[in-house]
């Protein structure tokens, strides 16, 4: 509410924005995956159905990068106390950008028969360890300066 924003020393509207942003990246999680999952399973669908719905997934997965990533620390940039964390901050939301386009590129070289089965499983294991797992240690190190 607005009497407990104001007394928490915060406007209403950043929080409220960026609650909704949250929101907004939760819902492009569920979509990406749940488009993704139906264009798998209806693979032998007419095309254009397939087609859609992986469209779907991507553009679902590229609005969840802005709202889950780089708007969240492009604001945190804003606000940094220094140039320095600033440049830590965007060194992170390059390195959170880059990897998490490993994803849809192991995906698609899945499907599009370059990977075995082997090869694909030891592909998503090293881009969720480096798209999930590494990026704590970054904020940490952010975090701690």
């Amino acid at each position: 509410s607005p009497a407990s924003a104001a007394e928490a020393g915060t406007s209403p509207g950043v929080a409220g924005g960026a609650q909704r942003q949250c929101c907004a990246a939760l819902l492009c999680v569920q979509s990406m995956l749940w488009c993704g999952a139906t264009a798998d399973a209806l693979l032998s669908a007419p095309l254009a159905l397939t087609a859609s719905l992986l469209a779907a997934s991507f553009a679902s997965f590229y609005l969840l990068l802005h709202c889950g990533i780089r708007a969240p620390l492009a604001a945190c940039r804003r606000h940094a106390a220094d140039t320095a964390t600033g440049k830590r901050l965007r060194g992170v939301q390059t390195y959170l950008l880059t990897t998490w386009h490993a994803f849809p590129l192991v995906w698609l070289l899945d499907n599009s028969g370059a990977l075995g089965a082997s090869l694909t499983r030891d592909a998503y294991l090293a881009s969720d360890v480096a798209a999930k797992l590494l990026p704590i240690s970054l904020y940490l190190a952010v975090a701690s300066r």
